[in-house]
């Protein structure tokens, strides 16, 4: 997972952010299933999140490059928590 290698990182203006894709999820899991394959985690992902390599309010995207699942425990309790820190 990256890491930002600088602790200054501009937040970018909330008007001027992408937008959060209520979809994102639906889109992801075909790209990243024909792009790396099945990885038999069931329908739909339960214990899974898209994660935001760069979150959105530092100027991330929705773009596929931008995401990666992660498990829900680790997104939720770990990685958010750190991000929310920042």
């Amino acid at each position: 997972m990256w890491t930002p290698t600088k602790a200054n990182i501009a937040v970018v203006p909330e008007e001027k952010r992408t937008k959060r894709d209520t979809k994102l999820k639906d889109k992801f899991m075909p790209w990243y299933i024909k792009t790396y394959g099945d990885p038999n985690w069931g329908p739909k992902w339960p214990n899974a999140d898209i994660h935001h390599e760069l979150p959105l309010k530092y100027g991330g995207t929705n773009a596929m490059s931008n995401l990666f699942p992660l498990p829900r425990d680790l997104h939720q309790k770990t990685v958010n928590p750190w991000w929310a820190s920042y």
